[in-house]
């Protein structure tokens, strides 16, 4: 009793940030299929070649790298030991 719910950081990771690395690689890799795609597609949406496919990969991948970048940005910044400040010479 007087125990509450289990701490939500436990299921988080530890902020090393290799999540956002592997979000980040795999956007990248979305997007270069996504462009390849679209470049080798002929014709327009509706007929089969993949051009929605393709369009949907692009964005999706955008969206990824720029979610893994900010996950990894965010990791170094809360990782970094905080160094004590100099005290002033009062």
């Amino acid at each position: 009793m007087g125990h509450g719910p289990p701490r939500s950081t436990r299921y988080t990771g530890n902020g090393d940030g290799r999540r956002g690395v592997v979000a980040f690689v795999a956007g990248l890799i979305a997007l270069v299929n996504g462009g390849l795609v679209l470049a080798t597609a002929d014709g327009s949406p509706g007929i089969g070649n993949g051009v929605v496919a393709g369009a949907a990969a692009l964005l999706l991948g955008l969206i990824s790298t720029v979610l893994g970048g900010l996950a990894r940005a965010r990791s170094r910044r809360t990782s970094r030991p905080q160094r004590p400040r100099p005290r002033s010479g009062l």
